[in-house]
């Protein structure tokens, strides 16, 4: 039975066959609806970040006007500015926790017109994000309000 088998016929075979196989797979994957091969949901491989929203809380006072908001919004730009050089500071200088705390108590101290802002939640935020990423430091709600005071 060998004798008769020749490299052209054990050829076409194999090809008929692997045709067969892909046309069966291309038949799964788009034509029948409850498949298991369906591609999955993908998961964020974000950073998990401090649970920030007691620093969002809805009873800071919030100005009554835009204008107010617009004068304070340069303010905010410098306060962005030393923020991020004192950050970077603290970090070459492997400053701990408390060190972080209370230079970010004197830096909040010399920006007092912000606090009760409409940006003060905001500002709270970065803060949070930029010790993270820069110092690897966390903060909790509590921490960053009592730097305001």
């Amino acid at each position: 039975m060998l004798m008769y088998l020749s490299f052209s016929i054990y050829l076409y075979y194999s090809v008929g066959i692997m045709l067969l196989y892909y046309i069966s797979v291309w038949f799964l994957f788009f034509f029948k609806k409850n498949t298991l091969l369906k591609p999955a949901k993908q998961a964020h491989s974000f950073k998990q970040t401090p649970d920030l929203t007691s620093l969002f809380d809805q009873s800071l006072a919030i100005p009554e006007s835009n204008q107010n908001a617009n004068d304070q919004f340069p303010l905010v730009h410098d306060l962005v500015d030393e923020l991020n050089a004192m950050l970077l500071q603290l970090n070459t200088d492997k400053a701990d926790k408390e060190q972080v705390l209370d230079a970010l108590h004197r830096l909040l101290q010399k920006y007092s017109t912000l606090k009760n802002s409409a940006y003060q939640a905001s500002i709270n935020h970065l803060i949070c994000i930029e010790a993270e990423n820069k110092c690897g430091l966390h903060f909790s709600a509590e921490e960053m309000l009592a730097c305001w005071t």
